[in-house]
């Protein structure tokens, strides 16, 4: 925990008409007039602020009528609050205002964006502030709660009152003011003393600024600095310099990366100001270097830039086998081929040095790339220089002479190893590094239900299994598969509904071999189709089929479909007295039902039989199963009449002319004549 130092280089002023001074190193007076731009930042990099706990301290000297000023403010961009607002930027801050009415306020703030520019806040109406009054302010946030504790003591046991707000949004912030107007054109202010800010943050005690020097122009530059990066974080810069959002205590080692804009890099320099130490630079020719910072005060750096001259970038491939070989180091010539002296690149010559011996010579014509060929003898260790010829004068030719230390040894390749197919090999799927020269066995070995086809690499087949296979040079980032095929498969058999069919599960089948599957139908279906994996393969019944691998895993299924019954026609008829069930009449049948007749005698009436296609039926009723056969034939229900029993008759016979028979049935209660 620490109090900002508003002396150091990392606080940054925009102040036009001089209304903000520091006072020590931590105080600051501010004139915050409604009619300008002023405030004072420090950049703390991008998504520093989260949650957070902060003191300052504030006393409100005066305030004009109308006069505003914010004296804390976290934002992502940088501009007076109202600029701010008017860009739809979001920020939180603590602020004073006077209403016009006599009233002081002490106010949190959130401005947000959305879909309108909105601001929540709240304000303490006044009764406990008063102009002249020190307040102790501590401010925290905790996800979407922000909230500022008014203290009265400088041990913050008294507490005024708290201010509290729910945020819209919970995000990040870069930058923090510790004072900043609402530039709204009004010539008003008010006068604030602010001090003892505490970001609560450890260690904050050293910086190191970095700034970028023209050496086209002998100046300080501003604006063009690119990015760079401390512990591994990205910073952007403000006016060409680097400014840190947290400084460290005693020695540090930092990464820095030089990425100017329009310029090309020369070299580092440790800053040479009175009283910065200069930090350790492990290699000043180089766009990324490391640094060791001194403890006990700040540290400065200084990175040298020109104006687009010519510049070398190499590089060098070590992959030598076994031991020796000719080594391909690449100087690549970029930039403009005139700077701004008028120094041309065209016709100058590149020397490569190996140990401080020049071993190749390459005339330079245009941007490029100038290969130089180095003959390495035995294995250990060299360096490889570049330089521009006769161009001592020239800083950064100098500049950027890059040196190599490389040992050399066996050339390596990357060789993928893969499978196709159900099967392993002996060093997993994936990048495998070998030395060019060796011969490395490969051993496939197939997995269940398979067998071992080929290797393929790179379109070249190999049979013989293990592989014994010599490492080459060619052989780099090619991929070596294993294949297997199946040799047997799992088939699943299945009968849709009114049917089944056999065999029938799950079967296993010999790749190549033919196989039969019979369907039966149920009662009225017949087969409508065969399906494997869902597609239609035909009707045919029994249903062969020829194993192959692609079948693996899938079902083969038989569907089937209901047949219409045939129908005849039959006549039903009667001799005597009496009803049928069906009625008398033509009637049709469905082939295959099972149909019942019943004949039905009237009064003085009986059933006899049944007469069908020559055949005679006692049954009453008649069930009968019908058949193709009984198509257009005729039932016929028989019944004979009933003589009463008990009854005298007479009988008159009259034989004259001809011969009479009357016979007369003669009631109980009438006598014969």
């Amino acid at each position: 925990m620490a109090v900002e130092d508003f002396s150091q280089e990392y606080w940054v002023e925009t102040d036009l008409n001089n209304h903000i001074r520091i006072v020590g190193t931590n105080h600051v007076d501010f004139l915050s007039f409604r009619s300008e731009d002023a405030y004072f930042r420090r950049d703390m990099g991008v998504g520093h602020f989260t949650d957070f706990t902060h003191k300052i301290d504030v006393k409100l000297n005066s305030a004009a009528y109308w006069s505003q000023g914010q004296f804390w403010m976290l934002s992502n961009d940088v501009d007076d609050a109202l600029g701010l607002y008017h860009a739809n930027k979001s920020f939180i801050d603590l602020n004073f205002y006077n209403d016009g009415h006599g009233t002081i306020w002490m106010g949190l703030e959130e401005f947000y964006w959305d879909d309108f520019y909105k601001t929540e806040r709240q304000y303490y109406n006044g009764y406990g502030i008063s102009v002249g009054t020190p307040y102790y302010c501590t401010i925290s946030k905790s996800g979407l709660a922000f909230t500022c504790k008014v203290y009265g003591d400088q041990a913050r046991t008294n507490l005024l009152f708290t201010l509290n707000l729910t945020l819209h949004e919970d995000t990040s912030k870069r930058y923090i003011f510790v004072c900043n107007t609402w530039n709204s054109g009004h010539d008003i202010y008010g006068d604030l003393s602010i001090e003892n800010l505490d970001m609560q943050e450890e260690g904050v005690t050293e910086a190191i600024a970095v700034y970028a020097f023209d050496r086209s122009t002998n100046q300080y530059m501003s604006g063009v600095w690119g990015t760079a990066s401390l512990d591994g974080v990205p910073k952007d810069a403000i006016g060409g310099r680097v400014l840190w959002p947290s400084v460290m205590v005693g020695a540090h080692t930092l990464s820095l990366v030089a990425i100017p804009a329009g310029y090309s890099f020369a070299h580092w320099k440790a800053y040479p100001a009175e009283n910065w130490k200069p930090p350790t630079i492990d290699n000043p020719y180089s766009t990324n270097i490391n640094i060791t910072t001194q403890s006990g005060g700040p540290n400065g750096l200084v990175v040298y830039l020109t104006l687009e001259p010519p510049k070398i970038a190499t590089s060098i491939s070590i992959n030598v086998s076994p031991t020796s070989g000719i080594v391909p180091f690449v100087a690549t010539v970029t930039g403009n081929l005139v700077d701004s002296s008028g120094f041309g690149l065209q016709g100058k010559s590149i020397n490569l040095y190996v140990n401080a011996t020049l071993v190749d010579t390459q005339i330079t014509g245009s941007e490029g790339n100038y290969v130089f060929d180095v003959n390495i003898t035995a294995a250990g260790t060299f360096q490889c220089q570049t330089e521009f010829a006769g161009d001592d004068t020239f800083e950064w030719a100098r500049s950027q002479l890059i040196t190599v230390i490389a040992t050399i040894s066996p050339l390596q390749i990357t060789l993928n190893i893969g499978t196709s197919g159900n099967g392993t090999v002996n060093l997993p799927n994936g990048p495998h590094t070998f030395n060019v020269g060796d011969t490395v066995q490969f051993t496939a070995t197939e997995g269940a239900n398979s067998a071992f086809s080929q290797w393929t690499l790179n379109g070249t087949i190999y049979t013989t299994n293990p592989l014994n296979l010599q490492i080459m040079a060619s052989m780099d980032g090619l991929t070596l598969v294993a294949v297997f095929i199946l040799t047997t498969i799992n088939l699943t058999v299945t009968a849709g509904a009114n049917g089944s069919v056999d065999p029938s599960g799950t079967i296993m089948l010999s790749i190549g071999q033919d196989y039969q599957f019979t369907a039966t139908p149920d009662s009225n279906y017949q087969v409508d189709h065969w399906e494997l994996a869902g597609a239609n393969i035909g009707t045919t019944n029994p249903m062969s089929i020829t194993a192959v691998a692609s079948m693996d895993g899938l079902t083969l299924t038989v569907l089937f479909t209901n047949i219409s019954p045939a129908q005849i026609t039959i006549q039903i008829a009667v001799t005597g007295n009496g009803t049928t069930t069906p009625a008398v009449g033509t009637h049709i049948f469905n082939v295959g039902d099972s149909i019942q007749f019943s004949a039905t005698p009237n009064n003085n009436s009986s059933f006899t039989d049944w007469k069908f296609n020559g055949a005679s039926y006692t049954d009453n009723p008649l069930a009968l199963t019908i058949t193709q056969e009984m198509d257009g034939k005729t039932l016929t229900a028989e019944f004979t009449a009933i003589v009463t029993a008990g009854f005298p008759y007479w009988i008159l016979l009259i034989i004259g002319g001809g011969v009479a028979v009357s016979v007369y049935a003669l009631s109980k209660k009438k006598k014969r004549p």
